[in-house]
């Protein structure tokens, strides 16, 4: 792996004479295990290492495809022993040299390189020669450095690096040191060719928006201008947008020298295309900056490449605009006498080849925004009669070709600025806007995402006077757009709880409350039972078996005395699940004011009990949602209150957190409002919030909580604020000191009542909230999932069959009469068989169904023209391995079980004989 120029072979086969590699595995495993526990079992180990006759090559045998190291903590733990076994530094260059494992070695040096220099010593060691730590200069800063994780300086890395072989050295590049990729980006400048595809992936995150990456974006850029725009170029192709891309240039105030050098040509010239569309310079600017034969014909070039790329397509002409296409052509022609003849020719090819509706454009010397605003101008004042006007719209609105688009968006653009003027408008004149724009909505021309912005401007505009413009003009919207509400639930519900709305058109209001389908939400509707809750505790736990001393040694339990009492029960070694069943049924919810005893004691008493413990609680809390009705009404909230407690308190105490496969508590509370037990769900949900925002992992701002918050506020808000359902979330908002108002309701309970679409809607509601790239991401992610569910299960039916045949044929052949061997070699046959024909049969079928999966979700999203086809292919491309690692794992738990079942078939049979035993092994 290292490279070693000035040695000869005999040399080499001499030094590799101290191998590395396990010779004593009981050994490495208990090294292994020592790097895991505490500080007593790592003396025990040193102790029996310090009798060894060499103990640190002990140590330094860790060549294995089991990895010694695999965290931070581990590495740390690994150099103390280094230091107490020997004051010799580690031997690091030998490690390089002769480790085969190269997976485990990069794993290793990842962590390495994280632990602070005077403990690893690398400076020290055999590499020394390689490396300055006294250096007064560096590559970066000295406050990037001090925001680097790494505490080791480009310099030295890549010097280290260097001497391993490209494949070797990219790999732990990627793995161990990626974790700064700003610094290793200006390290990688003078190996950009040689680690081309890492400097690639760090380079893409100096296109972040964060201050750091802008300074390492602008160091890179002062040392190799032409590499990073090729780059930028290349990321583009990928995964980055131009818009991306230009922020980032005009940041790090790289734009004056993409206008003056044009390199790349294409990619300059989109860039400055973009600037134009966005208004960040105009036009005349860039002429006066590039006024220059070359620089003109190359710009119409481009543009008429992209207009005719786009046009011939009847697609977008991205990022070139319409708009730049008039003004290019407006201000050439006031500039055509002090231009060549060869520009004037290709200006006049440029006019040819474009749609007559442009050319009227430039005849007339208007621009699109100037038509947008007479055409509006037209409609409001009653020149363009209203269904004339929405038959237009919904003409262009369909329509594909860039000039069509553009002016949609114009008039929608126009649209808004009138909304700041509607005061100064006549009455006659709002009317015939409004009822222009109710029609936009009724007819669905405009897209989701503006509709749903246009129905929240209404509600506002409506709670304004009565009087005022802006309220005739929302009230007269609302009864165009009355009829689609349904789709809307969300907003219907807003929509009926406006007294002004019933006051000004009662024919309308009863409209909109008839089109409701949500039964009201409220604690009332709880059935009253008879059966305690302690009965549904003991009949969902089962039988419970104690031990005679515990009940004494529990009624003694404090907070001083819990890790004793844990010590003693644990040496009586009960069942963890027993134990579970025990605190919750005979102790938890009889003493009610010990709640942090019982905490106490669980953490105390194992690293797993509590997860026994949360097991027992979701299956109490799944008993209850089916047999809710059977239940004492007074014991109801107490007993949900009291598992909301400690479930909160044993999610989130530095430890694995409750996976939504386990028990998924928002879904806990949607189901919930479709049955009576609403009331005491919502107590159990508002105890479990209370105490997870308290938690060191996960506060208030977390996503997990926030979503769960979002679906209380919706209940609140369907609860209507008089009932004992809203008192509790507003005393639960209020301990966690969240106004409820700003948190926006979620409709995942409104969607559940009435049936709806969940998958388009949630996608759509989604966007309203996340912004278009966590949804770009949300699409892809349910395209891959939709695409490993559809497809493997059937495949790998289809597959074992065959292997199964295959791997009985092959076992009978090689192991007649001995079924030990025969079973074991059938099962690893069968798996390893089905999994790499599973694997090689499903990667198609996944690309071809993730696609299209993408595609779909995009289109319900109304978000078509957000990825081409090119960026979907590409994204299943990069997710490929994982879902054939889904894939394989399906495939093995397909095979485990059926030869399980084999196996039971198998011991029901009477006699086997050594000849059957192989053929069903």
């Amino acid at each position: 792996m290292w490279k070693e120029q000035s040695k000869c072979l005999q040399e080499k086969d001499r030094t590799v004479s101290s191998n590395l590699s396990v010779t004593n595995k009981e050994l490495f495993d208990r090294l292994k295990s020592a790097l895991r526990k505490d500080q007593k079992d790592k003396e025990d180990f040193i102790a029996d290492l310090l009798k060894l006759e060499n103990p640190k090559e002990v140590l330094l045998q860790m060549d294995s495809s089991d990895f010694l190291v695999v965290s931070k903590k581990e590495a740390k733990a690994y150099f103390e022993l280094w230091w107490r076994v020997t004051t010799e530094v580690f031997p690091f260059k030998r490690i390089f040299k002769r480790w085969h494992h190269t997976k485990a070695q990069t794993l290793f040096l990842y962590h390495v390189l994280s632990l602070p220099p005077d403990m690893v010593q690398l400076h020290r060691g055999d590499t020394s020669f390689l490396i300055d730590r006294y250096k007064d200069t560096y590559e970066y800063t000295p406050s990037v450095k001090e925001m680097a994780l790494s505490n080791y300086n480009t310099e030295e890395l890549f010097s280290l690096i260097g001497e391993l072989d490209v494949e070797d050295g990219h790999s732990i590049l990627s793995h161990g040191i990626s974790t700064v990729p700003e610094l290793i980006c200006l390290g990688l400048i003078k190996s950009a060719q040689k680690y081309e595809r890492l400097f690639m992936d760090t380079f893409s995150y100096c296109l972040l928006p964060s201050e750091r990456s802008r300074l390492i974006l602008r160091k890179v850029f002062d040392r190799k201008p032409k590499l990073t725009l090729l780059t930028m170029e290349k990321l583009h192709a990928l995964s980055f947008s131009l818009d991306e891309c230009l922020v980032a240039c005009l940041e790090c105030k790289l734009l004056p020298y993409i206008i003056r050098e044009l390199d790349p040509l294409e990619f300059s010239l989109d860039l400055i295309l973009v600037a134009i569309t966005r208004e960040i310079i105009d036009l005349s600017v860039i002429l006066c900056m590039q006024l220059n034969d070359e620089f003109v014909n190359s710009f119409i070039h481009h543009i008429i490449f992209r207009y005719g790329k786009g046009s011939t397509k009847g697609i977008s002409i991205g990022p070139l605009t319409v708009d730049i296409i008039i003004s290019t052509c407006i201000t050439l022609e006031g500039l055509s006498k002090g231009l060549q003849k060869s520009t004037n020719m290709l200006l006049s090819k440029l006019k040819s080849a474009l749609i007559p509706e442009i050319r009227t454009c430039l005849v007339k010397r208007v621009t699109l925004k100037q038509q947008a605003s007479e055409f509006l101008h037209n409609v409001i004042s009653g020149r363009t009669i209203n269904s004339d006007a929405i038959v237009y719209m919904t003409q262009i609105s369909s329509n594909k070709s860039s000039y069509d688009m553009e002016l949609f968006e114009h008039i929608l653009n126009e649209m808004e600025v009138k909304y700041n003027l509607l005061d100064r408008l006549s009455l006659q004149e709002v009317m015939a806007m409004s009822m222009f724009y109710g029609r936009m909505i009724k007819y669905e021309i405009l897209s989701s995402k503006r509709t749903k912005a246009a129905m929240r401007k209404m509600a506002l505009f409506l709670r304004e006077d009565p009087c005022s413009n802006r309220f005739k003009f929302a009230l007269k919207c609302l009864e165009s757009f009355g009829d689609i509400l349904e789709k809307y639930p969300f907003y219907a519900q807003e929509y009926s709880r406006m007294p002004q709305v019933y006051a000004a058109n009662k024919s309308l209001y009863t409209f909109i409350r008839g089109n409701l389908s949500i039964q009201e939400l409220t604690s009332k509707n709880e059935i009253e039972g008879s059966l305690p809750f302690s009965d549904l505790v003991a009949d969902a736990l089962g039988h419970i078996e104690t031990h005679p001393s515990w009940q004494k040694s529990f009624n003694m339990l404090t907070l001083s005395n819990a890790q004793s009492l844990a010590e003693s029960i644990r040496a009586q070694s009960p069942s963890e699940v027993e134990m579970a069943k025990y605190l919750i049924a005979k102790r938890m919810f009889r003493e009610t004011n010990h709640l942090k005893v019982y905490i106490q004691f669980i953490m105390e008493y194992s690293e797993t009990l509590y997860l026994r413990v949360r097991e027992m609680f979701f299956v109490i809390l799944r008993a209850y949602a089916e047999r809710h009705a059977e239940i004492d009404r007074t014991d109801k909230a107490p007993s949900l209150r009291i598992i909301g407690t400690y479930l909160g308190m044993l999610t989130f105490t530095d430890r694995v957190p409750i996976i939504s496969s386990d028990f998924n508590v928002k879904e806990y509370l949607v189901d919930s409002a479709g049955k009576e037990c609403i009331y005491s769900a919502v107590v159990f949900v508002c105890k479990y919030i209370e105490e997870c925002v308290n938690s060191k992992i996960l506060g208030k701002t977390s996503p997990y909580v926030c979503s769960i918050l979002r679906v209380l506020s919706e209940i609140h808000f369907l609860a209507e604020g008089s009932d004992l359902i809203s008192l509790e979330i507003e005393i639960c908002f209020s301990k966690i000191e969240i106004p409820i108002e700003d948190i926006y309701p979620d409709i995942s309970v409104q969607e559940k009542r009435l049936g709806a679409k969940r998958k388009a809607s949630g996608i759509a509601n989604y966007i309203e909230l996340e912004g278009v790239r966590s949804m770009l991401a949300h699409i892809a992610v349910m395209g891959l999932d939709l695409a490993i569910r559809d497809i493997p299960y059937l495949i790998v039916d289809k597959i074992f069959s065959i292997c199964n045949r295959t791997s009985s044929e092959a076992v009978k052949k090689d192991f007649p009469g001995r079924p030990e061997l025969a079973v074991r070699a059938y099962k690893n046959m069968v798996c390893a068989l089905t999994v790499s024909l599973a694997c090689s049969s499903t990667a198609g079928p996944i690309k071809a169904s993730a696609a299209n999966n993408i595609a779909h979700f995009m289109r319900l999203a109304g978000m078509e023209d957000a990825l081409s086809n090119e960026k979907i292919s590409y994204i299943v491309d990069k997710n490929i391995p994982i879902c054939l690692g889904i894939v394989e794992y399906i495939a093995r738990e397909r095979v485990r079980g059926r030869n399980q079942l084999k196996n039971r078939r198998a011991c029901r049979g009477s006699v086997t004989t050594p000849d059957t035993a192989s053929a069903w092994a």
